[in-house]
């Protein structure tokens, strides 16, 4: 079987209330070919169920079941099964529109890619740009770029695993993994780990 170009893992836990609107976002995308790991993270309500049923009707869609352990863990058992050449880390309680994927792989010579999000609830956040920034991180003078450009959302595009494709050689040829240990910022940190094994990164308007 081909492999495909992209696998999105989420990590799935007492989701059941946003779990199909997430889902249902992800099977409407533009860009066809990725396969979709759903990581139920022993769920006590209904998410895994869900999790079966839309695997059963579409044959990109693969259900992982496994002893809560916490966000990190299930994303590693994500990375662990994941068969594409990009990874997208999406949560269940995101939604992601139309072409979301088919605006990112078009980079798809850089290492890491990053689009733009909107948080709400909370904390709400943006992280969408009005224009591209391509840092080339193997030249040290321009690491100031990803500081001078556009501060606010620039920064905090790298809080997130979620929004961006990461190429999977240079997470297995690293074996970088979230961190179990941590209960906050796990995502910043294993973001800040890929980012030293990448040369080119592009954040995308």
């Amino acid at each position: 079987m081909e492999k495909p170009i992209v696998t999105i893992i989420v990590p799935v836990y007492k989701a059941e209330k946003y779990l199909s609107c997430c889902i249902d976002s992800i099977l409407a995308q533009s860009f066809k070919d990725f396969e979709l790991l759903l990581i139920d993270d022993g769920s006590p309500d209904s998410s895994g169920q869900i999790c079966n049923e839309y695997a059963s009707k579409d044959n990109r869609i693969h259900s992982f079941h496994k002893e809560n352990g916490g966000v990190s863990s299930a994303r590693n058992m994500g990375i662990d099964n994941a068969q594409g050449e990009w990874i997208c880390f999406i949560d269940s309680d995101d939604w992601v529109e139309a072409d979301f994927l088919k605006e990112l792989i078009q980079y798809d010579s850089f290492d890491l890619i990053v689009g733009g999000l909107d948080s709400f609830g909370c904390t709400a956040i943006s992280t969408k740009r009005n224009r591209n920034l391509v840092v080339d991180l193997k030249h040290s003078h321009q690491e100031a770029q990803i500081l001078n450009a556009d501060i606010g959302n620039t920064i905090s595009a790298f809080y997130y695993s979620c929004g961006k494709l990461f190429r999977r050689s240079i997470i297995s040829q690293n074996r970088l993994r979230f961190d179990t240990r941590m209960k906050m910022c796990e995502d910043t940190c294993f973001l800040m780990q890929y980012l030293t094994h990448a040369d080119k990164i592009i954040l995308s308007d």
